[in-house]
Order: C-alpha cells, then structure tokens, then sequence
C-alpha cells in the first residue's frame, strides 16, 4: 500500500469520527442568575463551542448547587 492510500484512509477515518463526535453534543444544564451578564455570556459560549445548553434562572444560586 502506498502513502497516498494511507493518508486518503486517515483523512477518512477522521472525518467520520468528527461527524460521530458532532451528532453527540454534550448538554450542559447551567442555573443562573437572570440578572448575570456573565452567566449569559457562558451560556453563549457554550453554544458556539457545540454544546447543548439548559439554563434555569434562579434567584438564589447557592441554593441550587
């Protein structure tokens, strides 16, 4: 078997293990204050990284942890 051929199977080896991976999103389950400019922008972040997100306001966050 030549290099060519082992790179062309790599190549498609990883782009389906991405695509598997992509179709498994995690979900995160955050519970936030709803006056929290930070927890809002994590929740943002989370999504743009590929993660599902949950988010519950709460108005006593150390109650809920």
């Amino acid at each position: 078997m030549t290099l060519r051929f082992h790179s062309l199977l790599l190549v498609v080896t990883a782009l389906g293990f991405g695509s598997a991976l992509a179709q498994s999103a995690v979900t995160v389950e955050v519970f936030k204050s709803p006056s929290c400019g930070c927890c809002g922008k994590w929740v943002e972040h989370l999504r743009q990284n590929g993660f599902r997100v949950q988010s519950h306001d709460v108005n006593d966050i150390p109650a809920n942890r």
